[in-house]
């Protein structure tokens, strides 16, 4: 009777290390215990997918947004007015020659156009020192004519000793 004390003694120090749960003693000796519950992560409950009105009122904020930061940096300088030096308002630029006027060239020479673009308020002549800046100033001149020069074959007759080029021409 003792080794049954004895017994139900270590069975109930088993229960109270076991922490008055249902563990079992196994072949070795140790308690097994219930595998702890695993712990999964918890999903958040799904959101339910955006309408159509979310979806371009997203879109439409973010065009706005990037059309407020691209006209931010695409400011221009304030406007100048638009008078000449005289208080007199300014002419548009316009072509000196009426259209189709034939120009010769003496001497079969090179017609170039030079083409000048200023800021507003600035001269394109160095010499006017008030009102020339360079960095306000473009100048640019093209070659309008480009003349071929001839190629003469240096070929003659045999039967009859003469080129086919005229003597003048090749002057």
């Amino acid at each position: 009777m003792a080794a049954a004390q004895e017994a139900d003694g270590a069975r109930s120090a088993v229960v109270a290390a076991g922490g008055g749960s249902s563990g079992q003693v196994t072949s070795n000796g140790s308690i097994g215990r219930d595998p702890p519950a695993e712990t999964q992560p918890q999903n958040p409950p799904a959101q339910p997918a955006p309408n159509a009105w979310q979806v371009i009122k997203g879109v439409l904020f973010r065009i706005f947004i990037i059309w407020a930061i691209s006209s931010w940096f695409r400011r221009g300088p304030a406007p100048q007015d638009q008078a000449g030096p005289g208080g007199a308002p300014r002419v548009a630029s316009r072509n000196l020659f009426p259209k189709d006027t034939l120009m010769s060239v003496q001497q079969n020479g090179s017609i170039y156009i030079h083409v000048y673009f200023t800021k507003s308020g600035f001269h394109p002549d160095p010499r006017q020192k008030a009102l020339y800046r360079r960095l306000a100033t473009v100048h640019m001149s093209r070659m309008i004519n480009k003349y071929k020069r001839r190629r003469f074959q240096k070929t003659k007759n045999l039967l009859t000793g003469e080129t086919e080029a005229d003597p003048e021409m090749i002057k």
